[in-house]
């Protein structure tokens, strides 16, 4: 697990971890952002959908009203669970209209906010790897733009992290 010091105020951040790790890890600094800091965040989930994330999350009394979620997962698969908080009709390959409601929350909230996703390497799978770097690039420089955090959680992959690590200020690495 990494630790909670490692991830500071003010910054953007790529956390690399082995996949069995990101999710425990992913729960960690939500929750210390939304109970600790008292942050709203915007949640891009691409390996887990919100149904089951907001039944953990509830459970750990994770206060879900202040968390959007967009649930790369969900659309067209499994009848969607209700909830105002979250997007279900974006797919992992539909990253400018992912971008867009990334936009619409930080333009919205007021206070401190974040930007959360699981895990970048995740889109490889359905896109390019120059349209990931393309989207990568445009979060970070979104986040800085509202002065949101951006803590962004991906596995290894080599030829990704050549392509991105220059756009975070902080990279966390647990080898695994």
């Amino acid at each position: 697990m990494i630790k909670t010091g490692q991830i500071t105020k003010g910054r953007i951040f790529l956390v690399i971890l082995p996949s069995q790790e990101i999710q425990k890890n992913v729960d960690s600094e939500v929750a210390r952002l939304v109970k600790r800091d008292k942050t709203s965040i915007v949640y891009v989930s691409l390996n887990k959908p919100y149904s089951l994330l907001s039944q953990s999350w509830k459970k750990k009394k994770i206060g879900l009203d202040k968390i959007l979620f967009i649930d790369c997962l969900t659309a067209g698969v499994v009848e969607k669970q209700n909830g105002k908080n979250v997007i279900y009709d974006l797919t992992p390959n539909s990253l400018t209209s992912i971008s867009l409601a990334i936009s619409t929350f930080l333009k919205s909230v007021k206070g401190k906010k974040a930007i959360v996703m699981d895990s970048l390497s995740t889109l490889l799978i359905y896109n390019e790897l120059s349209m990931v770097a393309r989207f990568t690039n445009d979060l970070v420089e979104k986040a800085r733009a509202s002065q949101a955090k951006a803590i962004i959680f991906t596995t290894k992959h080599e030829e990704l992290l050549n392509k991105v690590s220059l756009f975070f200020d902080r990279i966390i690495k647990k080898e695994g």
